[in-house]
């Protein structure tokens, strides 16, 4: 984690901003103390919404089957 002052902060945000896209967290201070982080923008990661569609769609096919053999949900 990187720590940087207000005034260096304001002088190269754009770069910390780059830095941060990377997957940097960044830390501003002020007169030394911490006043602020910058983290970056959490996200599902695509495989992980991959999954999750794939489990959906399995658990709707065994609900139309039990449906249509007769069987609980519970079962």
């Amino acid at each position: 984690m990187k720590e940087v002052a207000t005034s260096e902060a304001r002088a190269c945000l754009s770069a910390l901003l780059d830095a941060v896209e990377r997957g940097e967290e960044i830390v501003i201070t002020r007169k030394g103390k911490r006043i602020a982080r910058i983290v970056p923008e959490a996200r599902p990661r695509l495989s992980d919404l991959d999954r999750i569609v794939q489990q959906s769609r399995r658990l709707r096919e065994r609900v139309i089957l039990e449906d249509m053999n007769g069987k609980s949900h519970d079962e």
